[in-house]
């Protein structure tokens, strides 16, 4: 569950090929503000192109592709599309 209340589950969860889309973000402004401006705001909506276990996400965001690292990915909060 994420912390904010909403139903969601942490992006380190999500299944490569999946289509999400970003419930909330998980802890201080800084980290949510970093991520803001990086593209990843709740309401967007982006696909996982690759999971690594233990290591980084790649996601496919606007034609683009972010790498989100584990400790990140962990505070994310997603919900299938």
């Amino acid at each position: 569950m994420c912390p904010s209340g909403g139903a969601g589950m942490p992006l380190a969860l999500a299944v490569p090929g999946q289509e999400l889309e970003l419930v909330s973000i998980s802890g201080g402004r800084r980290f949510q503000h970093r991520m803001v401006e990086i593209g990843l705001a709740p309401g967007v909506r982006f696909s996982v192109v690759t999971r690594g276990s233990p290591g980084p996400c790649i996601l496919q965001l606007k034609g683009t592709r972010l790498v989100v690292g584990r400790a990140m990915s962990d505070r994310l909060f997603v919900r299938p599309v």
